[in-house]
């Protein structure tokens, strides 16, 4: 089949972390010789980015049909509010869709149907992209409801894309069988920084630099390592603990502060906002935490990888899949902070083992994570669907 022309549609023009997959992946289909259009709702960083990596960029408003789990508002509240919104946005897009006339439409992330729901009015056979659990990772609610949503994206979608096994075990019960494929990102790392890994520490004697990157919010965990500092100050063990990341979450963010000031370990951890160069913040680490209750799939967890860092993560969704036990880092309980102080104790004990695992990690992340996999299997999956959906006509 030759290069297909793909329709996409972004549920933000924002610049996180289904954002960047998309931008790595237009990139990569692009160089492989397909051409991609994607819809933003609104201006945004986005919209250059993606620009750059080789795609066309179209704005079109369209709204959400989920709402925050957290709202005090009812399900039935958003459903009425977004109802005639979403016909509107779909009708609108059906009518972009038929003019470009793709060969397909791919929807990223589980938080829009507009683009579900445009391509079947346009008679266009359309992918799911699915980079999350939604209620478990993002407290996320559909407004009609979970079991209603599925229902309508197993019908409008031809194949669905989950970003991790996890991801995909959580939602196949609800799709036909055989519509759900994995295909693992590639995060990509810029060459001056993979130029310069990290080089954890050989000297025993000095406190182990710990970095946990990622936006501070409780599904993140960010609680079980400061903890797990206390911990390790009782018993007499060395480290520094850094937190980088968005700090939007202000109710969290101060529970976090209080936390240290509690334990008494202001002097070990330090709570910093997002940075501009995060592989700066890696490459003075000796290796890196992942705490998250439910991690769809963990970008920081193959940057510190790609880095050169073992990672010592949270047994649970995709970061059980991403570390290879004791060969590129370790797995704890989720939430057992004891059990995480257990590990970090034992790598700062054995920096033979530490720097074994951060060179192994690199190397197989370095092998695993790449730009041209990750394009191939996208492309697998929407030739399929394409082939599909022409039998069906």
């Amino acid at each position: 089949m030759s290069g297909l022309k793909i329709a996409w549609v972004s549920h933000t023009a924002a610049l996180g972390g289904a954002e960047r997959c998309l931008v790595e992946a237009v990139r990569g289909l692009s160089q492989a010789g397909h051409v991609v259009h994607v819809a933003i709702p609104h201006a945004g960083e986005l919209e250059s980015a993606l620009r750059a990596a080789g795609a066309e960029v179209t704005t079109l408003p369209f709204a959400w049909w989920v709402h925050p789990g957290e709202s005090w508002k009812p399900a039935a509240y958003y459903r009425i509010k977004r109802a005639i919104p979403h016909r509107r946005d779909a009708r609108r897009m059906a009518e972009w869709l038929r003019g470009l006339a793709p060969d397909l439409v791919v929807t990223n992330t589980l938080t829009v149907a507009t683009g579900a729901r445009a391509s079947r009015l346009a008679g266009l056979p359309h992918v799911w992209y699915l980079h999350e659990f939604g209620r478990e990772d993002h407290n996320l609610r559909f407004d009609g409801g979970e079991a209603r949503a599925l229902r309508e994206m197993d019908r409008l979608s031809t194949s669905v894309v989950a970003n991790s096994e996890a991801v995909a075990r959580r939602f196949k019960p609800h799709f036909a069988p055989g519509k759900v494929s994995v295909v693992e990102y590639a995060v990509e790392i810029p060459r001056d920084a993979l130029a310069h890994p990290a080089t954890p520490s050989p000297d025993d004697s000095a406190p182990l630099r710990l970095l946990l990157m990622g936006q501070m919010t409780p599904g993140k965990g960010q609680e079980d390592a400061v903890r797990a500092v206390a911990l390790l100050r009782d018993r007499g063990v060395l480290v520094a603990l850094s937190l980088v990341g968005s700090q939007h979450h202000a109710a969290y963010v101060g529970q976090l502060h209080a936390l240290v000031e509690a334990l008494g370990v202001a002097d070990r951890v330090t709570l910093r906002g997002p940075t501009e160069d995060p592989f700066a913040e890696y490459r003075r680490a000796d290796g890196a935490l992942v705490c998250s209750r439910s991690e769809a799939f963990g970008r920081v967890t193959v940057e510190a990888m790609k880095m050169g860092l073992p990672v010592i993560g949270a047994d649970a969704g995709g970061t059980s899949e991403l570390i290879a036990e004791g060969v590129s880092g370790l797995h704890y309980p989720p939430g057992d902070a004891e059990a995480l102080a257990d590990l970090v104790e034992r790598l700062h004990r054995d920096r033979i083992s530490l720097r074994a695992m951060g060179k192994a990690a690199r190397a197989g992340a370095l092998e695993r994570f790449i730009p041209a996999r990750y394009a191939e299997g996208l492309a697998a999956v929407f030739q399929a669907a394409v082939r599909e959906g022409r039998a069906a006509r």
